[in-house]
């Protein structure tokens, strides 16, 4: 494959986008995983005090776990929207790090074939 200026500067051009990308991407990534902690809190703070409550409510015992959970669908649904996301975020990520390898390997690439000339 011949390079010439204009492809390796359409390159660099594209790698700085991606880092750049890849630097939000990455703050983003964090401040969700920092949701996903405080949703998971939330989420099992909520289920202890529904547990407690069946348990002050004399429910058995074998139908508490079931019953707590039922009654805080919406805060487990959080968690699961929340891990989701986090995990797009991490798919993205690594695609993001796919290409920047992809483009350094052709800035490589066209380097040496311009030290060969």
């Amino acid at each position: 494959m011949a390079f010439d200026y204009n492809d390796i500067n359409d390159v660099k051009r594209v790698y700085q986008l991606k880092l750049e990308e890849l630097k939000t991407i990455e703050g983003n990534y964090i401040k969700l995983g920092y949701e996903v902690a405080s949703t998971e809190a939330l989420y099992m703070k909520a289920e202890q005090e529904a547990i407690a409550k069946l348990k002050i409510d004399g429910e058995s015992v074998t139908l508490i776990p079931k019953l707590a959970k039922g009654r805080i669908t919406d805060q487990f649904y959080a968690l699961k929207v929340a891990e989701v996301n986090f995990n797009a975020y991490r798919a993205n990520i690594k695609r993001l790090y796919s290409n920047i390898d992809f483009l350094r390997s052709l800035l490589s690439a066209a380097k040496s074939q311009m030290d060969i000339r």
